[in-house]
């Protein structure tokens, strides 16, 4: 265990300990907690911004597609595809 000192306002040192109070855990062990808990969230907001990116690359993607095959009629193709295996 390392220990280190903090700085913070007197009014969060007393939110701090209210809380900590609650939950029946001394300071450090609270702190170490908030730390890991922020961390989290720090973790699933950065997958998040990852997801959304993927998102609008697939989108991307989608349409470079799309726009590159417009005027192809998909439905013709399949019928003569299918009239060219049951005819022969």
């Amino acid at each position: 265990m390392v220990r280190i000192n903090l700085s913070i306002s007197e009014e969060l040192l007393r939110e701090v300990d209210s809380y900590r109070y609650m939950v029946k855990e001394n300071r450090s062990a609270f702190m170490a907690q908030a730390l890991k808990n922020y961390f989290d969230i720090i973790d699933r907001e950065m997958l998040d911004k990852k997801k959304k990116e993927a998102i609008e690359e697939i989108k991307d993607s989608r349409k470079k597609i799309a726009d590159r095959l417009s005027g192809w009629d998909a439905t013709r193709d399949i019928r003569t595809l299918r009239e060219g295996r049951y005819s022969g």
